[in-house]
């Protein structure tokens, strides 16, 4: 059974997890898996609120969930590349609206990170736009791995 849900999660992973994060990303369909972004520090000033927003995201629970039941090369690799994406767009969204809460706590304006700070909540919607789909393939994968349980008589008296 844990072969099966093994294979199944990197394939999750790989076919549905890295499409929708592609597409979040605003990467090309033949993007590679193993060429992440660099991932801004994160123990920069904006960096809890970054936290916070990645977290809230389904698909960072969902990758995290595939790569440690893939437990392969691969799994690790786009987990790291997936995980670096939500990172890199989640802080350029923090640190733009701390500089304009700065800002405008300061009295003052200026449009170019008003316009930086719009320009990150754009990308940053395009990540919790994926919150449903992602949310459905979770539980779709979590049925296809309670259905590996059921076939391999797990719940047989005589299952460990």
């Amino acid at each position: 059974m844990s072969h099966m849900i093994e294979i199944n999660a990197e394939y999750w992973l790989v076919h549905t997890l890295w499409p929708i994060a592609r597409a979040a990303a605003g990467l090309p369909d033949d993007a590679p898996i193993d060429e992440a972004p660099p991932a801004p520090e994160q123990n920069d000033g904006s960096a809890d609120l970054a936290r916070q927003y990645a977290i809230d995201l389904p698909l960072l629970g969902a990758v995290m969930l595939a790569c440690e039941l893939a437990r392969t090369p691969t799994a690790a690799t786009l987990g790291r590349h997936i995980r670096a994406l939500i990172w890199r767009d989640a802080f350029a969204l923090a640190s733009a609206r701390d500089l304009v809460v700065s800002l405008g706590m300061a009295g003052e304006t200026w449009d170019e990170m008003t316009d930086r700070h719009i320009a990150a909540i754009e990308v940053w919607e395009r990540w919790t736009a994926t919150n449903d789909a992602v949310e459905a393939e979770r539980d779709r994968f979590l049925a296809d791995c309670a259905d590996y349980a059921f076939e391999d008589d797990a719940f047989s008296p005589e299952a460990p």
